[in-house]
């Protein structure tokens, strides 16, 4: 029998087979991309309208008895507004936390759209957030201003008349009355807003970027709060009053351990100061052209950037300050101060790592001047003072919020003073935790009132500095026209 006829014939459905399965294989991923296509400029058409709404929210929030007009697109799954979706409370306290004064609380008015795939696009609080099942993006910025000239923090809240549901299309937006919750004089407290919502890691978000990442006090979940709700603190502490007292840790029945056989004497306070992390950052990135330090020969008044302080430093304040950034840690041989009697000029170094004080430090020329030479680390710097028959006469600043410290010591305290004894210290100490592991000779930490010490140095404070706070809070009415 003749099989080529057969075969030629097998081959040729084979082959029609075969192509019609990679045609459907193209048209269907072809398809999908389409699909994936459709979606995705569906999805921001729909953003845009909802950073449209915002905008006609925010403008005729400004003027009141007008009416305002914006488009939603948001198809067929429409949209629903909710009155009462997200919650805030907003509160002043002093750097210690003490003088509690609560400022307004309410609800905040919240429009959400939800995509098939899941995907939520909402306005809440005058900002715009997408959320998908792991994260949320913020699309665009809440209206929480800051006016330099006023020292002044704005809220705007917007709040609105009821729940209820929108379908795509025209919105008429009117602003049914506006509540303000007064000009707050604030000057030398920190403000507190804590925020509940279903978008809360976008508040999170934006609060990190605009004020700095230790701006957050409670984090949206796994903290001591309620799961969906942030808490954050706004304004820089005025630190510069810092060395007023001698030694000063919080709550020092656990986080400080006395000197034995000490001859002077320490002023102690339980106090909490901010960590000066970002302020070091800015200045690293300020100072990163400067010129580097000499161990040849003494370094004049001006500014410096080291990887690391471990030579032996002289310094001439004669003309003028020196300040130092180091950006990794401080172990000198020896530092020295020379015409420092001329002229009440300082030594400030500010560093990203440890501090390994073997030697003496301090300055020569007058036992009274305590703030010559200075030194700010951050909040994971840890200090050793080790050597014996020693001294250390100065301001250290490393304060923040850690507990977990690995001292070259040997201990877990972020000071650790150990050796043989007769150590002598005398200025100021500000850290979250010190131990006198040895016995000490002379250990007198009483701080002063006039010590004139800048901590943040100009153009490099963490977040600007408030006086006055207006919360206000505008009942808006949205419908379809």
């Amino acid at each position: 029998m003749d099989t080529r006829g057969v075969s030629s014939v097998i081959g040729f459905i084979l082959l029609v087979g075969m192509v019609s399965v990679v045609t459907l294989s193209i048209l269907y991923i072809g398809g999908v991309q389409l699909d994936t296509v459709a979606h995705h400029a569906e999805q921001e058409q729909v953003e845009h309208s909802f950073i449209e709404v915002r905008h006609q929210i925010e403008s005729v929030s400004n003027t009141s008895g007008t009416t305002r007009t914006a488009t939603l697109e948001v198809g067929e799954q429409g949209a629903v507004a909710y009155d009462d979706a997200a919650t805030y409370e907003i509160w002043t306290e002093k750097y210690d936390g003490s003088n509690r004064t609560d400022v307004a609380n309410g609800t905040i008015g919240t429009i959400e759209y939800e995509s098939p795939d899941g995907t939520t696009v909402a306005y809440e609080g005058s900002g715009v957030f997408r959320k998908t099942s792991d994260q949320v993006h913020l699309l665009s910025a809440p209206s929480v201003t800051y006016n330099q000239d006023s020292v002044t923090l704005n809220f705007f809240v917007p709040q609105l008349t009821e729940n209820k549901a929108l379908r795509a299309g025209d919105l008429a937006i009117e602003q049914r009355n506006s509540t303000s919750k007064g000009l707050n004089y604030i000057e030398d407290d920190h403000v507190f807003v804590a925020i509940e919502s279903n978008y809360c890691d976008g508040w999170e978000e934006y609060f990190e970027t605009q004020a700095g990442d230790t701006t957050v006090q409670e984090d949206c979940y796994g903290g001591e709060n309620a799961d969906g709700e942030v808490e954050v603190k706004l304004g820089y502490e005025d630190v510069n009053d810092a060395f007023e007292s001698g030694l000063s840790v919080p709550n020092p029945e656990t986080n400080y351990e006395e000197p034995k056989g000490n001859n002077g004497e320490i002023e102690l306070d339980d106090g909490e100061f901010p960590p000066l992390n970002s302020v070091i950052d800015s200045l690293g990135a300020d100072l990163a052209d400067a010129p580097e330090l000499r161990s040849s020969e003494p370094n004049p008044a001006g500014n410096y950037s080291v990887e690391t302080m471990n030579d032996a430093y002289t310094f001439n304040l004669s003309e003028g300050d020196a300040l130092v950034y180091v950006n990794g840690s401080v172990s000198p041989d020896e530092i020295e101060i020379e015409n420092c009697d001329e002229t009440p000029h300082s030594l400030t170094i500010y560093a990203q790592g440890d501090f390994d004080l073997r030697t003496d430090i301090g300055d020569s020329c007058s036992k009274d001047a305590i703030e010559t030479i200075q030194f700010y680390g951050t909040n994971t710097s840890a200090v050793s003072f080790q050597d014996s028959s020693s001294e250390f006469r100065g301001l250290l600043y490393v304060a923040g919020e850690n507990e977990d410290f690995d001292v070259d010591a040997g201990g877990d305290h972020q000071v650790q003073v150990d050796g043989a004894g007769e150590f002598d210290m005398a200025g100021a100490i500000i850290a979250q935790s010190v131990a006198f592991g040895s016995a000490a000779n002379d250990v007198d930490l009483k701080g002063a009132e006039a010590v004139d010490a800048d901590v943040i140095p100009d153009g490099h404070e963490p977040a600007p500095q408030i006086l006055y706070l207006n919360v206000l809070e505008k009942r808006i009415e949205i419908e379809n026209q």
